[in-house]
């Protein structure tokens, strides 16, 4: 449920949900007044783990103080917005964090950050915030890029198109809810983390994909979801695609999880389903309007796939319109 809140308890209280020593929480909070705005969903996994994502515009130019007073935390931050300045205290050096860049490290307890936001910029943020033993395990091998009495800097580079694919993909969170919301942001955030810290374990044919490669892996999966039913060939669709069919399918599969085809039956078969529970078809209707000619084999792969035939689908929907009818 969203919070509507002023800015200044937004700034108050975003630190208190996002506390990777609390309990498991997920949830968001939205202001909007006088042309400025600002939006932050938050996942606390439970076991040292916490996620934010942060989006504000402001109206006027702002200047906003923050204070650690805790025990401090590690984070590994991605700016998704524009750039922003930030500096410790009112006569320390400035750190521009540029857009499309990422910083690792940690905040201390006493830091006094002061950031300086410009009216009609978008600023945006995604975060991971660590307990620090947690992170001192995941990235002990790491040297301080620079280091204060109450921040250290260990990591600063560019983000690369696999971790953009990934924050575009967590941003989706707001397309589940409840626990399928918490176990999908759960395995995209610990996918990020990984990518991260262990850019050089991967040992994938295909990562050296370029921002040109990821958009057309990302069209070729859009071209493929568009008609389920006449889906094209893989030759088809490296072509409309523009990457050459090798790239198409190692890359699909990394990018994604699994394969071109895996994803068009997971698809049809998540279609046929929904048909089956809302709308008044036969098993044979479904199978035909998703693109399965032979209902043996729909129904054989259905069942695999939800642990029950399409028609106990059917048969418990209709159960239901009768007793509806009964009732009323």
């Amino acid at each position: 449920m969203s919070q509507h809140l002023s800015f200044s308890d937004l700034m108050e209280h975003w630190q208190e949900v996002i506390d990777p020593s609390e309990a498991r929480s997920c949830g968001r909070m939205k202001i909007a007044s006088e042309g400025s705005s600002a939006s932050l969903n938050y996942f606390n996994t439970g076991y040292g783990i916490a996620y934010c994502s942060y989006d504000c515009l402001f109206s006027e130019d702002l200047i906003v103080e923050s204070k650690e007073g805790g025990k401090g935390y590690s984070f590994l931050f991605f700016n998704t917005g524009d750039s922003v300045s930030l500096k410790e205290r009112e006569n320390a050096p400035e750190m521009i964090f540029g857009a499309k860049n990422f910083w690792s490290g940690k905040i201390h307890e006493g830091f006094q950050g002061i950031g300086h936001y410009c009216k009609n910029h978008h600023y945006g943020s995604r975060s991971i915030i660590f307990k620090n033993d947690l992170f001192d395990d995941l990235i002990q091998e790491e040297l301080p890029v620079s280091e204060n009495e109450h921040f250290s800097l260990l990591v600063s580079r560019r983000t690369d198109s696999i971790q953009e694919l990934l924050l575009q993909e967590l941003d989706k969170m707001v397309s589940f809810e409840g626990r399928l919301q918490e176990i999908y942001m759960e395995s995209k955030i610990l996918e990020l983390i990984y990518r991260t810290y262990h850019r050089s374990d991967r040992g994938l044919e295909v990562d050296d994909l370029n921002t040109q490669d990821i958009h057309s892996i990302q069209k070729a999966k859009e071209i493929l979801l568009q008609d389920i039913a006449n889906p094209p060939s893989i030759k088809e669709l490296a072509r409309a695609s523009a990457i050459n069919e090798f790239k198409l399918k190692k890359g699909f599969k990394h990018l994604f999880g699994m394969t071109i085809y895996g994803m068009l039956h997971e698809e049809r078969l998540k279609s046929a389903k929904e048909l089956l529970e809302g709308d008044d078809v036969s098993v044979q209707e479904a199978a035909r309007i998703v693109g399965y000619k032979s209902i043996g084999h729909f129904s054989k792969i259905f069942k695999e796939r939800y642990r029950i035939l399409p028609i106990e689908v059917a048969k418990g929907r209709r159960r239901y319109h009768i007793k509806e009818v009964l009732e009323r």
